[in-house]
């Protein structure tokens, strides 16, 4: 089975995303509200971590890099409502998947997300 991590901070934005996936796929779905949360979570049968940049004590970028450091080769997709922040992209960058702009709409994530998947197999 799919399993997709959605680490964002906002509550609502967070539970739309799991809301979303849950109904359009038979993907299994675990919402976590932080940075933190996302690096203590086991990523043993993950396919994919949606992950937000602007998040308070460890940003997007934290986790990315740690993930990395790690030797995490889970695809992560970088979401933002902020896409001047790529501007601000740390140096060297981690290896991601993709980057949405917030707002987006269900269609492109859930593509984004299997383009992500699909990439990681090859």
């Amino acid at each position: 089975m799919t399993k997709i991590l959605v680490v964002d901070d906002n509550d609502m934005v967070r539970e739309t995303i799991e809301l979303l996936i849950r109904t359009a796929t038979d993907w299994e779905v675990v919402a976590l509200r932080n940075g933190q949360a996302c690096l203590d979570h086991p990523l043993d049968g993950v396919n994919c971590i949606l992950l937000d940049l602007r998040m308070p004590n460890l940003s997007g970028w934290d986790v990315l890099k740690a993930l990395r450091l790690r030797g995490s080769k889970v695809p992560v997709v970088l979401m933002s409502g902020h896409a001047r922040e790529l501007d601000d992209m740390p140096e060297p960058f981690p290896i991601v998947s993709a980057f949405l702009p917030k707002p987006f709409s269900g269609v492109i994530l859930l593509n984004t997300i299997r383009e992500a998947i699909g990439s990681n197999d090859h």
